[in-house]
């Protein structure tokens, strides 16, 4: 658990710096953030092409996350598996105020363009697109994580960490976020399901057995080290 909580306070410092960085417009931040997104952004005609950003932007909504999550925990609640239930109940809910909250301190204006390929509205730091994705995708991964088999886990994290970073990067491409944006709301979500798995005791090693392959039960086992 100390592990988890490290980790948290290491990922919720880097998201309050960056918010202190540009909330006091500091221009080394301001000037990479430029380059950034004018590098990045979708320069393109094609209608198709935005459409195809705006789906794989679409992960982060909060509507996707609770489509994905609320009917997982609600399954953990019918199999009386409350502390999973819990933690992903949880993690699904709190990431969005705390985004908002968030957005509400720092107060910074969205990316401006003559030409807007999509319609955004409200603050831009930290992203909640970003945080939304990084949280699912979390939540997923430790749900998921015991019940495949060892050869599988690395491409399941793999595939869990791309796509987020993948609706962190349609945000700067489609022009509405920057990327100090991404990476405070990456960092954010990430922080909110360590906290949660901290909360919960849902580590390698506790009575959850995470770290079991192909099952997780809700009676003790055999204890591993706690780092």
């Amino acid at each position: 658990m100390r592990r988890l909580l490290i980790g948290a306070a290491v990922l919720a410092a880097m998201v309050t710096i960056l918010g202190v960085l540009v909330g006091q417009g500091v221009r080394a931040l301001l000037d990479l953030d430029v380059s950034v997104g004018s590098a990045l952004r979708y320069q393109g005609g094609d209608s198709f092409e935005v459409d195809v950003l705006q789906v794989i932007t679409a992960l982060g909504l909060t509507v996707i996350r609770l489509a994905v999550l609320v009917p997982v925990a609600v399954l953990f609640a019918i199999r009386r598996r409350l502390r999973l239930a819990g933690f992903v109940l949880l993690a699904a809910l709190s990431v969005g105020p705390l985004t908002t909250v968030g957005k509400e301190l720092v107060g910074r204006v969205r990316p401006t363009a003559d030409d807007p390929l999509v319609a955004a509205s409200g603050m831009s730091f930290p992203s909640g697109h970003s945080s939304g994705a990084a949280t699912l995708a979390g939540v997923l991964l430790v749900v998921l994580w015991p019940i495949l088999a060892r050869r599988w886990r690395r491409w399941l994290a793999a595939g869990l960490i791309l796509a987020a970073l993948c609706v962190a990067w349609t945000r700067i491409v489609l022009g509405v976020h920057y990327l100090s944006d991404v990476v405070g709301g990456l960092a954010l979500g990430a922080a909110v399901v360590l906290v949660w798995m901290a909360v919960f005791g849902l580590y390698p090693g506790d009575s959850a057995e995470l770290s079991g392959r192909g099952r997780m039960t809700g009676q003790s086992g055999p204890a591993e080290p706690a780092g």
